[in-house]
């Protein structure tokens, strides 16, 4: 069993490695095993699309580009945001940017890229928000903690950059849940403001009475 998230600290995986941020030990406990995807396993061909989906255990997981087409080949994940360019996830033209969207909030545990050479940096951002900009150079694989989200980005940040995205292994919250949308969060608030301060107004009467 991987014991990493129970620690309570990040610590380096193996050498070809880079951890990413402080594991929360109250966090941690509210997560499922993890689940690794293997974008490149089974592929003996390369394929193109708009998008590519992929279900494990009960987690679903779409890769999309908003810049062009999805690459699929043994190498793993790239983008072709123009006519003429590679399969790669690359920065010559604009900086191309591969998106995983969960069906459920997940935890990102660690990504492994392949294709990489020394000029190569990636930019990991979690809904939005950046958790990882670096080098790949002799750190194919990423290890990332203290993270939570449903859309995890991929991107490429320089002319030079070009690479594959090959695995992801992520924690799937235990509970099993989608995360609610902003409206039904919205509503459930305001029904549970709306009992208290009904609560409160019989209790009033009641003293009253």
């Amino acid at each position: 069993m991987d014991i990493r998230p129970f620690l309570g600290i990040a610590f380096m995986a193996a050498p070809a490695a880079i951890v990413v941020g402080l594991a929360d030990p109250a966090e941690a406990a509210t997560l499922a095993p993890s689940i690794k995807f293997n974008f490149a396993s089974g592929v003996t061909r390369t394929s193109y699309g708009s998008s590519f989906n992929y279900s494990k255990d009960g987690l679903n997981v779409t890769a999309s580009s908003g810049q062009g087409l999805v690459t699929k080949t043994s190498w793993g994940l790239g983008v072709r945001s123009r006519l003429i360019d590679s399969n790669q996830l690359d920065g010559f033209g604009p900086d191309e940017t591969l998106n995983l969207a969960f069906n459920k909030a997940v935890q990102l545990v660690s990504a492994k890229f392949t294709f990489v050479d020394r000029n190569d940096d990636v930019a990991v951002r979690v809904d939005g928000t950046e958790i990882f900009n670096g080098s790949l150079f002799r750190n194919q694989k990423v290890t990332f903690t203290d993270n939570g989200g449903q859309l995890f980005s991929f991107g490429a940040t320089d002319w030079n950059d070009n690479y594959y995205l090959k695995k992801v292994e992520v924690f799937k919250y235990a509970d099993g849940t989608d995360v609610p949308e902003p409206l039904t969060i919205f509503g459930t608030i305001a029904a549970l403001g709306a009992s208290v301060a009904l609560k409160r107004k019989h209790t009033h009467s009641s003293e009253e009475g």
